[in-house]
């Protein structure tokens, strides 16, 4: 091919007279070899069999699977995608940095065993082979070992692992595990005994705290089961819990982020979910609903939808300004349940007595209508 090209290129010796810089001679030359190469392996191709092309073919598209699982950086999936096929897309992408499953109706307590257990210190390896193998043969470029997973190297097996200390693993890693229902208080599994208090252990804070210096980031937003009050927790995604459980008919983490005053009205909690029950129906098994934050009862801020259904995603709400005695946020929420359409005013303030101090929790929920329906209904009566 080179002695093809060299017969076709041009003189550089006259390239005064051409007028061309050497750079753009060059550009011209490789261009050349590149439709050389072109035509040379079109004319071999001709004298292949067909089982032949058909074996170079796959072995081509097998290549380029391979750069673009390098490649890709985001995996999402339907959020009715099984558990396995999960597993096997997030083995499979080796340089994925966003792991979104948020809103999946499979993604459970095992599986948070099994990124603990399997999927993590398989990620921990791999990346720490790949520093290493950097660190040995600075020559070797990222794409190579990308298309390359498995290198064998006589000096990586001899190699020391006191060496590897200094180096910082960063996975830069986000895994979105939103309104992911089927998480719950998770229990490893015992030898012998149930351990941890009332048969469960701090297993997730155990996976959180682990993982998080390798540059692991978590979302468990909306995930009622997990989440208790915190004073972390924004007023809108307290307001944002408390639906969910109710969207699901658990009434009893509802009830957790009800204010201690709101418990002594309408506690305990069998009273409090036959109240629930009995006076407001829309709430529960809602299928739709929106969100709208207001600064009193007749200025609306935001229309913004929050969890319209199973599919969407949640939005934070938009902060107002704090009452200095006693922080108060209110919360219309519209409700759709088949035919029918409700709203209620959601009131969360932030807490001055133990155990809840700066915690986010719901003073009361009641019927809204609108001033102009109100109105409407003053001159009918009249």
């Amino acid at each position: 091919l080179r002695r093809s090209l060299s017969t076709k290129s041009f003189d550089h010796t006259h390239n005064d007279d051409i007028g061309l810089p050497q750079s753009a001679m060059e550009d011209i030359d490789s261009c050349l070899f590149y439709t050389i190469s072109y035509d040379v392996i079109g004319y071999m191709i001709c004298f292949l069999h067909h089982r032949e092309l058909h074996t170079i073919v796959r072995l081509i598209d097998k290549q380029c699977n391979l750069l673009c699982d390098a490649a890709q950086k985001t995996l999402r999936l339907s959020t009715h995608t099984p558990i396995e096929p999960i597993k096997y897309w997030m083995l499979k992408l080796r340089n994925v940095r966003v792991i979104d499953l948020s809103h999946n109706d499979h993604v459970d307590s095992q599986f948070l065993i099994w990124l603990r257990k399997e999927f993590f210190p398989l990620k921990l390896k791999f990346v720490e082979k790949n520093q290493r193998l950097r660190h040995m043969h600075p020559c070797v470029s990222s794409a190579e070992l990308d298309l390359n997973p498995i290198i064998v190297d006589h000096n990586l097996m001899s190699h020391d692992d006191n060496s590897d200390q200094g180096m910082a693993i960063d996975l830069q890693l986000h895994v979105n595990l939103s309104f992911c229902f089927g998480i719950d208080c998770v229990e490893e599994p015992q030898l012998y005994g149930r351990g941890g208090v009332n048969g469960h252990n701090d297993y997730l804070k155990k996976l959180i705290n682990l993982y998080t210096p390798y540059g692991i980031n978590f979302n468990f937003y909306g995930n009622f089961r997990i989440i208790n009050p915190s004073p972390t927790l924004q007023p809108r995604h307290v307001v944002e819990l408390q639906l969910c459980s109710l969207k699901l008919s658990e009434v009893q983490h509802c009830f957790k982020f009800a204010s201690p005053a709101n418990r002594q009205f309408t506690g305990p909690l069998p009273r409090f979910e036959r109240m629930i029950k009995n006076g407001y129906p829309t709430l529960m098994k809602w299928t739709r609903m929106q969100i709208v934050e207001v600064l009193d009862d007749n200025s609306h801020i935001s229309t913004e939808p929050t969890l319209s259904d199973a599919n969407e995603d949640a939005y934070d709400g938009v902060t107002t300004q704090d009452d200095e005695a006693r922080p108060i946020k209110h919360f219309i929420v519209e409700i759709y349940k088949k035919n029918r359409r409700e709203k209620f005013k959601w009131s969360v303030s932030k807490q001055k007595i133990q155990p809840y101090v700066d915690c986010w929790m719901t003073d009361s929920v009641c019927p809204y209508y609108d001033r102009e329906k109100i109105v409407a209904r003053l001159d009918m009566t009249m």
